[in-house]
């Protein structure tokens, strides 16, 4: 699973600590993890914000919860961040979003990548 995420495909039954490994390598993963629920939604959404590309509109809406918890973090990552902002499954205004619930580090990576672009 370290070298290739595509192995989850073959597993019947993975554990949730190798669901989210898959999840943090690459989004894509998350076609071949079934029997999917909020909670595990919610855990996935703050491994990898771009999974939300592989999710309905309603579990969208759901989990802005948890996005808005975990870009409120101050030790959030600046790829989560980074990812979040270039995210365009997400039907807003992702600037407004983290200037709105971001923590002061979000805000901070944020203007650094408008000013870097």
């Amino acid at each position: 699973m370290q070298r290739d995420w595509s192995v989850l495909k073959y597993i019947e039954n993975p554990f949730l600590e190798v669901e989210k490994v898959a999840i943090n390598k690459n989004e894509e993963a998350m076609r071949y993890i079934t029997n999917l629920n909020e909670e595990k939604l919610r855990v996935f959404v703050v491994e990898n914000i771009k999974i939300v590309k592989y999710i309905d509109e309603y579990n969208k809406k759901q989990l802005l919860d948890t996005i808005q918890f975990k870009l409120g973090e101050e030790n959030v990552d600046n790829k989560y961040v980074i990812d979040f902002i270039e995210c365009e499954a997400l039907k807003f205004n992702g600037v407004k979003f983290i200037h709105k619930h971001g923590s002061k580090k979000a805000k901070q990576i944020l203007v650094d990548y408008k000013l870097g672009t």
